[in-house]
């Protein structure tokens, strides 16, 4: 397995891309980050650079990668972990959904990361790609509607783009159920949506919810090639069924 020297980090600022990426620079790997916010547990690293911005504002991500700073950053990245991602309002049936939440959601779940993977395959040489998918693209519940939509277009997407790219390992993950500001806003009380009312009771059950760092060690551990022969690129698959098979009828 090729070493690991530099590596991209979407969403770093927070969640499990702040523990990724934290994870990383305790390994010695340098890191650029890309997020809303500035990370200010990372921003004073010698190793740690990072670039602001929200990723539902194309017209400006897009003029942005094409800029000779932003390239010079990337240009030697050897793994990518494209992990940002949004829920959009809070869980609501979808036609209470204003359009352009639901084009938001879209742009950051979904369009963004085309954008990013376009610049990184010109620009730079990667090896391993892993991408934050979620099952609520392969199983729908309902008040998700965009959260599913913009996830089901994203494992397409990058089922795609392995089959387009052999020479890149995609691993098109489904993380679970990690203790985020995400999963907070998915748990949030839900009148009359049943199944998140019976997700939320199981998230009070002990280890339901999996620790941002916890996970962001088995996403790096897969980057350095655990369980390769178990990933097929560009297929989607849960976390879970690698590291804990029995979780997964808890979904």
């Amino acid at each position: 397995m090729k070493t690991v020297y530099r590596a991209l980090v979407t969403g770093s600022s927070r969640g499990i891309g702040l523990a990724v990426a934290k994870n990383l620079l305790e390994r010695g790997i340098s890191v650029f980050g890309i997020a809303r916010t500035t990370p200010v547990d990372l921003i004073k690293h010698a190793k740690y650079e990072h670039f602001n911005i929200d990723l539902a504002d194309l017209p400006r991500l897009e003029r942005a990668l094409k800029t000779p700073q932003i390239i010079e950053k990337y240009r030697d990245i050897d793994v990518a972990f494209l992990n940002a991602g949004v829920f959009g309002p809070s869980p609501r049936t979808a036609n209470r959904i204003d359009l352009q939440d639901f084009l938001s959601v879209l742009h950051t779940n979904t369009v963004s990361n085309k954008l990013l993977l376009d610049s990184i395959i010109e620009h730079a040489s990667p090896s391993r790609i892993l991408v934050s998918s979620s099952i609520s693209g392969m199983r729908q519940r309902q008040g998700m509607a965009a959260y599913a939509v913009s996830k089901a277009a994203l494992i397409a997407l990058i089922k795609t783009y392995a089959l387009e790219n052999k020479n890149i390992f995609f691993a098109n993950l489904g993380l679970c159920n990690v203790r985020t500001q995400l999963a907070e806003i998915i748990l949030q009380p839900s009148e009359g949506l049943t199944e998140l009312l019976l997700l939320k009771e199981r998230a009070t059950q002990k280890d339901y919810l999996a620790s941002p760092a916890d996970r962001a060690d088995q996403m790096i551990s897969i980057m350095m090639g655990a369980h390769r022969d178990r990933i097929a690129s560009g297929d989607f698959i849960e976390i879970r069924q690698l590291f804990n098979p029995r979780g997964i009828s808890q979904s």
